[in-house]
């Protein structure tokens, strides 16, 4: 059996999409153990390598859906972790500051994913239509390579993320201020 170019996508998302699926019922109890922080960077790092074996042989089905289903779990912690990880250091600056810093973060945050979405589709088509590079050349870059550097990125900077550790010390001095302010 051929499969269309349609087809082949909609098999890749509907693969690599059943764990991401799955992962729900055991991401939580492995973040409980190991902590949110060290759970994304797994994720990165299973991204890292999905990325990788599908860059190994990007015309191979077989390797892009091994690689792609890695993506799949790679994206468990990231679905299901990081807000809450964002959540934590959103409650430390509490601690620290007195006071809630979420309207700026989500302003933030909506900045990134309105301004810095647009522009990442704008930048995709200069190089995709521009003529400098193979145009499979450009998709395999932007889908993948990029994704690995971006996760490599992140990874260095979780590294040095510590608000975990005194979590649920600065949780309980926000709930006794806030009790005391009333």
């Amino acid at each position: 059996m051929t499969m269309s170019s349609d087809m082949i996508q909609s098999v890749l998302a509907l693969i690599s999409g059943i764990p991401l699926a799955l992962g729900m019922l055991f991401i939580w109890p492995l973040a409980n153990k190991f902590g949110k922080k060290n759970m994304v960077i797994v994720g990165c790092v299973i991204s890292i390598l999905g990325s990788i074996v599908c860059l190994s042989s990007p015309s191979n089905f077989i390797v892009v859906l091994i690689g792609q289903t890695l993506k799949g779990i790679s994206s468990i912690s990231g679905a299901y972790i990081m807000m809450a990880l964002f959540a934590d250091v959103l409650d430390h600056i509490e601690a620290k500051v007195g006071f809630r810093v979420d309207g700026v973060s989500m302003s933030v945050y909506n900045l990134i994913l309105t301004v810095i979405n647009g522009l990442a589709v704008a930048v995709f088509n200069i190089f995709y239509d521009g003529g400098w590079f193979a145009r499979k050349s450009v998709t395999s870059f932007f889908f993948l390579g990029f994704e690995i550097f971006a996760h490599g990125f992140l990874i260095l900077v979780l590294l040095f993320l510590t608000v975990e550790k005194n979590i649920v010390e600065e949780q309980k001095q926000i709930a006794e201020r806030k009790a005391a302010e009333k």
